[in-house]
């Protein structure tokens, strides 16, 4: 990193193995290190206690075969994350583009082969079937039916119950009590828990159309749409939360755009955690 000026509470480490001491910095041993130096008051490390850590190299042959191999895993992980943050990029844009902003009944960027302004409908109008959840951990047994609760759908490992599957993947869950009510998912099966609704939407309705327009407006949602002192959606939401729709051959074409764009960003996710995980191995395997 040329030209680059060093802050106040941090240090700079000069090695004629550059990539090997970076990637001996990522390894436990380095933090047990750190830990054990670290002081009791003031979290600090001096520069006599660094140049006191003792730690084991190899010939310069294979420190330099060794830092390659990291600076590779590096330089793969930065590619990933750009490419996951340049569609991420790219779907935030198109979304302010592709659905009408406010005042406005067409988008500024249409799909090709569809015109016309877009209508006005209230979310009840779109939805075939609302479903209270009903399932509570404490009340489970142990079965084959995911148990769908904010941790799960959040990225948590799900408990599989013996709970009743009462909702598919092209239902739209909706947190309905809690801090983080109003926050929608979709694309998941399995027994609701007591804190989610969900919607499954009509004939006339994309889901994936309107889990995109419920999601891009989360912010709307929290704070239009809850209650201010214990935060849950209001009872009337169906009823009161109005947006445009176009026909539905023009929901399902921005639908089916939108998907591709977020099984791009989870293919990117999937990439990045196997790379960070293989890099992660491999400084436990092969430093002392």
């Amino acid at each position: 990193m040329p030209n680059t000026v060093i802050g106040a509470f941090m240090a700079g480490v000069a090695s004629q193995q550059p990539e090997f001491v970076n990637a001996l910095f990522d390894t436990q041993s380095f933090q047990d290190e750190v830990n054990r130096n670290l002081g009791a008051t003031i979290n600090q490390i001096t520069g006599g206690m660094f140049k006191q850590m003792m730690f084991f190299f190899p010939c310069k042959r294979e420190q330099t075969a060794i830092g390659q191999f990291f600076a590779e895993l590096d330089k793969l992980i930065a590619q990933r994350r750009q490419q996951e943050a340049q569609t991420r990029q790219l779907k935030q844009a198109m979304l302010g583009k592709m659905f009408p902003a406010r005042g406005e009944k067409q988008p500024h960027i249409r799909l090709q082969g569809f015109s016309g302004d877009w209508q006005e409908v209230k979310l009840g109008d779109v939805i075939d079937r609302k479903i209270k959840g009903k399932a509570q951990l404490e009340k489970l047994g142990k079965g084959n039916t995911p148990y769908l609760d904010a941790n799960h759908l959040n990225g948590g490992k799900p408990f599989l119950s013996d709970g009743t599957e009462d909702v598919s993947e092209r239902d739209i869950l909706i947190i309905w009590d809690g801090s983080n009510a109003g926050k929608v998912y979709t694309e998941f099966r399995g027994a609701l828990g007591s804190t989610l609704k969900a919607y499954r939407a009509a004939e006339n309705c994309y889901p994936y159309f309107l889990f995109q327009e419920l999601a891009r407006n989360e912010s709307v949602i929290f704070n239009q749409y809850r209650t201010p002192n214990i935060p849950h959606v209001v009872k009337d939401f169906t009823d009161e939360y109005f947006f445009l729709v176009p026909s539905l051959e023009e929901q399902t074409a921005i639908g089916q755009f939108f998907k591709q764009l977020d099984d791009t960003l989870a293919l990117h996710g999937r990439q990045i955690a196997l790379l960070q995980n293989l890099k992660a191995a491999c400084l436990q395997k092969m430093f002392a």
